[in-house]
């Protein structure tokens, strides 16, 4: 990618996370203004908390903005003008909704203007940016943050006698739509077999968590992680015995490592590895000797497997993206040496 392109790419990303402070910034004032004009106490606590539940999200808009403009966030979009336009199209549709709306001495009417707001704001590019956190660990559990934040919307209605078929049918249509989003935002990034980042995934989480080692100047490593004699595995077990052991293998890699270590399916038989923030360059012989031994170990009772793990280590100095590339390049080389020196070894550079 030349520089000209690399640059409208970032800034198509730092339009769509300004788009989304501005969806969310009128919501928080729709909110305020129905919290405000409220006759009912508990109706008026809850628009307060709705509104303050709008500013979270912009205030994480505006962690990803930050970092989208130092280009540290990936594409994650197949078409970001696209979305870009259905965004600018959401907040025109917003602006007329609520142009004329002053108060919401009208329960049901509030509520049913409220929904409308959200569903006006349930675009998959949402579900896209809170997978995106939570794949990066910016925010945990945001998804499950905007779970409960639709459950409300539903619970409040039925509790207030304001539920209309309407209100019923837009508060269903608006989960079903949350979950399907959810969905495809993380079938996107997942590995169907071992349920692990594929490799867009991996590349689209660790590149940002690379750039905030480099800010922090904090060590980071790369394990390239690879089942020895996997052709002969599927020669003498079948495929689907080949398959079982990389789900297997997968599961035993996760199960040994931090919840901020980043683990994805690299290709084939072939795993990777990211770990972000490590100190001790000996502590990750450690955890690569601890992998190894796990999956030889616990793979023993079905069809014996063993790995060969390289390890590469550093800082990030100054071009992320040329750096890290070379950081998996050496992790490479590390594992082409262990399966020259005999295979179910660790090799680390």
């Amino acid at each position: 990618m030349d520089e000209h392109s690399h640059e409208k790419k970032s800034n198509v990303i730092v339009d769509i996370l300004e788009l989304c402070v501005s969806i969310d910034r009128k919501a928080i004032t729709v909110y305020e203004n129905f919290a405000k004009t409220c006759n009912h106490e508990e109706l008026r606590e809850f628009w307060k908390q709705k509104s303050k539940e709008e500013k979270r999200h912009v205030g994480l808009w505006k962690q990803l903005l930050a970092l989208a403009e130092s280009g540290a966030i990936p594409n994650i979009f197949d078409e970001p003008l696209r979305i870009a336009e259905e965004l600018r199209s959401i907040i025109s549709k917003i602006d007329t909704l609520f142009q004329s709306v002053e108060n919401c001495r009208d329960v049901t009417k509030s509520f049913l203007l409220a929904l409308r707001l959200e569903f006006y704001a349930l675009h998959p590019a949402f579900a896209m940016l809170f997978r995106f956190v939570n794949d990066t660990n910016q925010e945990k559990l945001f998804e499950e943050h905007y779970d409960q934040h639709l459950r409300d919307f539903f619970e409040v209605i039925k509790r207030h006698d304001a539920l209309t078929p309407e209100l019923e049918f837009l508060a269903e249509t608006i989960s079903h739509l949350w979950r399907d989003n959810e969905r495809l935002a993380t079938e996107i990034n997942t590995d169907g077999l071992t349920k692990i980042f594929n490799r867009k995934g991996f590349f689209d989480t660790i590149r940002p968590l690379s750039y905030v080692a480099q800010r922090n100047h904090l060590f980071v490593a790369v394990m390239m992680i690879d089942i020895d004699d996997f052709k002969k595995l599927n020669d003498i077990h079948g495929h689907q015995a080949g398959d079982r052991a990389l789900a297997q293998v997968a599961n035993l890699i996760r199960a040994n490592i931090r919840q901020s270590d980043i683990l994805g399916r690299y290709g084939g038989e072939e795993f990777c590895l990211f770990i972000p923030y490590n100190t001790e360059k000996g502590s990750l012989l450690k955890v690569a000797e601890k992998i190894r031994k796990e999956i030889e170990d616990g793979t023993k009772t079905l069809v014996p497997v063993t790995v060969s793990i390289g390890v590469a280590s550093g800082f990030m100095e100054k071009d992320v993206e040329k750096e890290l590339d070379e950081l998996i390049r050496q992790a490479d080389e590390s594992l082409y040496e262990a399966k020259s020196s005999g295979k179910n070894v660790v090799v680390l550079k």
